[in-house]
């Protein structure tokens, strides 16, 4: 997951922010799961990658909505939430 980001991802990034990014691409999918999400932030849509992660690659998993929650908040904030 981290080769595929550090090869494609073309925008600076903090250090949360790919943390996040690197977890929602290990959950959906190493290739085609991160296309999407890597042009947009390539894109340098920054502030729009909460609401373009919350929804991401869901579908019918409920129990995803949780954890992308997790993801887009830590991308956004940075806030490293480890509660169960």
């Amino acid at each position: 997951m981290e080769n595929r980001m550090n090869r494609y991802v073309r925008v600076p990034l903090f250090q949360f922010e790919y943390d996040a990014m690197v977890s929602v691409v290990f959950n959906c999918g190493a290739y085609k799961g991160a296309d999407a999400l890597i042009e947009e932030i390539n894109a340098g849509y920054y502030e729009k990658m909460f609401d373009f992660i919350l929804p991401y690659r869901i579908g019918r998993n409920v129990n995803l909505k949780h954890r992308r929650f997790q993801e887009a908040r830590l991308f956004a904030s940075g806030v490293y939430d480890a509660a169960h």
